[in-house]
């Protein structure tokens, strides 16, 4: 059969056969799907569990309002030794019963109730013109005596407040005799503000960053050694000669590698969207559990683009996707090396070096690179060097730390290595297939 004379003819054939079978599986959808449903699911939860823990830290900075909520108080029996405290009393329980999930009852037997479970008697009496208040618990009790303290604060501070109204005092007023503190000074040196303000954007340019390379780092784990095993699998099979005497193994390669490449990126991204969707919609939940819920993600982000004009800009954004997927490729194709030099799958865990050696040093450089190395010369050369770029450049694009002109050049180091990597397997793999033994 006669050789097409494109170096790259037919590698659209073999792309799309290696496409449909590795996405053919049951296996391959339940786990995309399934991920990608998950991310969403967690992310909403993420921003739920936010949104609950900043209600219940606001709750707890509101003096004088019943806040009761998953209390072990049932009910509450009151009795008073005297008629002042008595009217004092049913005033105040009068004003909040209709607040909370308490049942409250007047002129009990405080003896009568003491040991009931779930119960507490509250008694009133007045002491040289001081309303004092005692709390019961009985020895049976279920009821938790934190929640007892809490009720007794709010409850005497509603009574405070309801005196100072009686007494004619606006509710400025009375913000005024409550406040523990109401005059208060203070020295704000601004240079230790803004030293505040760059220690906090400099941990988040740092903690981005590292969540990316990480996220890279097991991407490539997870695809570069799939290509790995399907080329040494494939090249055992006769198809291959016949495949190779109609289509160039540039095509062979480039087809295979391109399929698992977009396979990989496709189901990132996905998993991807899945999360990006689930912080949106769990922002809006977020905002229904408490409407002054402030997201910490959405802050990061701000304080980034308040420091940085070019941060998360289109232009970089675009450029970070650019670069992440040709470094990827790149990945890809050097786990199609080592798959390129074998021709037996026992032989597959010698060939990994030439996957894995790079893989580590790209991956060591990017991650703890910028902690150990304050060179921006150095940072510079790390960003254009084909094996540490994809680690790195991506996520410093779009936070603005790295130039557009870093990025421009590494994009076509980039290009060039992939280039270069498909013409150098697909000889080391014709040369395998024809030559083995």
């Amino acid at each position: 059969m006669k050789n097409r004379g494109g170096l790259f003819d037919g590698w659209k054939q073999v792309f799309k056969f290696t496409a449909n079978q590795n996405m053919k599986g049951t296996g391959f959808k339940v786990s995309t799907i399934g991920i990608a449903l998950l991310m969403f699911a967690l992310l909403i939860a993420i921003n739920c569990i936010m949104a609950n823990s900043q209600l219940k830290e606001s709750k707890k900075d509101k003096d004088a309002v019943m806040d009761l909520e998953d209390t072990t108080i049932e009910a509450i029996y009151y009795s008073s030794k005297d008629e002042q405290s008595k009217e004092v009393i049913e005033s105040v329980i009068e004003s909040i019963k209709d607040g909370v999930d308490i049942e409250f009852v007047v002129n009990e037997n405080e003896d009568k109730v003491l040991n009931s479970k779930g119960d507490l008697v509250m008694v009133s009496y007045m002491d040289e013109n001081v309303l004092k208040l005692e709390f019961n618990i009985g020895e049976e009790s279920l009821v938790d005596e934190d929640d007892v303290k809490t009720f007794a604060v709010q409850f005497a501070a509603i009574i405070d407040n309801m005196r100072y109204s009686m007494a004619g005092l606006s509710q400025v007023q009375i913000a005024m005799v409550n406040a523990s503190e109401y005059v208060y000074t203070q020295v704000v040196d601004v240079d230790k503000v803004n030293e505040e303000v760059d220690e906090g954007l400099m941990i988040a340019q740092m903690v981005v960053p590292m969540i990316y390379t990480m996220v890279f780092y097991f991407m490539v784990l997870m695809y570069a050694q799939s290509i790995q095993k399907l080329i040494v699998t494939e090249k055992t099979s006769k198809l291959m000669e016949t495949l190779l005497t109609s289509v160039k193994p540039y095509a062979v390669i480039m087809g295979k590698v391109l399929a698992m490449a977009v396979i990989g990126i496709g189901q990132t991204l996905l998993w991807v969207l899945g999360g990006v969707l689930g912080y949106i919609v769990g922002d809006k939940v977020a905002l229904q559990i408490y409407p002054e819920y402030e997201n910490y993600i959405g802050m990061v982000i701000d304080l980034m683009q308040t420091d940085s004009e070019i941060a998360f800009a289109p232009v970089g954004i675009i450029l970070a996707i650019i670069a992440m997927v040709l470094g990827y490729f790149v990945y890809c194709l050097l786990g199609g090396l080592s798959g390129a030099v074998v021709n037996k799958i026992e032989d597959m865990s010698g060939a990994q070096m030439f996957f894995m050696i790079p893989t580590m040093i790209g991956f060591f450089a990017a991650y703890l690179g910028p902690l150990m190395v304050e060179s921006d010369a150095i940072n510079t050369v790390f960003r254009l060097v084909p094996i540490i770029s994809p680690f790195m450049l991506p996520a410093e694009l779009i936070i603005g730390k790295a130039l557009m002109w870093e990025g421009l050049c590494s994009i076509g180091i980039l290009l060039a290595t992939c280039f270069g990597l498909v013409f150098f397997i697909g000889k080391i793999y014709k040369n395998r297939v024809f030559n083995r033994g």
